[in-house]
């Protein structure tokens, strides 16, 4: 991304606007298909459940008190376990999504043990530059838990 560290909400317009015209330009001259997809069968498909406003505000609400700006590792473990809960606790809709997306942000937030950007560990108040490396967070059927695995190698400065 174009904004390293500090991901706020506005930065997908200004990496639509940055990106895209490369996009283009890369396109350019090459003959591009769109795919055509295939037939849906209604019968595979539902309208998701109705939103649960009570279940909505306890996501948002632990989100921020836990998972926000200021974190430390009993806040974002008690996030994980709320949320894993209330994900486990609901059929597939809009809630379970929901739980699920605060869940691996929760995840993330934990195994960063450090302090980078507008995001503040209470408990490690420094940046490290142990992790300073791309990382990628995915499910661990295992151990029934999301991970989040490091590369090896560090990023380049300036990057």
């Amino acid at each position: 991304g174009v904004h390293g560290a500090n991901r706020l909400a506005s930065n997908s317009l200004l990496e639509a606007v940055g990106f895209g015209k490369r996009v283009a330009q890369r396109g350019e001259g090459e003959n591009l298909r769109a795919s055509a997809a295939p037939p849906r069968s209604q019968d595979r498909y539902r309208l998701a459940e109705p939103e649960e406003p009570q279940a909505v505000a306890a996501l948002r609400r632990t989100m921020w008190d836990s998972v926000g700006l200021m974190r430390d590792e009993a806040a974002l473990t008690g996030a994980i376990e709320e949320f894993r809960a209330v994900y486990e606790s609901h059929s597939p809709g809009r809630i379970r999504d929901r739980a699920r997306i605060c869940w691996v942000i929760a995840a993330a937030a934990r195994a960063r043990r450090e302090s980078r950007g507008a995001h503040f560990r209470r408990d490690f108040p420094e940046p490290s530059p142990e992790f300073k490396r791309h990382s990628r967070t995915k499910w661990d059927h295992a151990r029934h838990e999301w991970i989040v695995e490091f590369e090896e190698e560090l990023v380049p400065v300036g990057t």
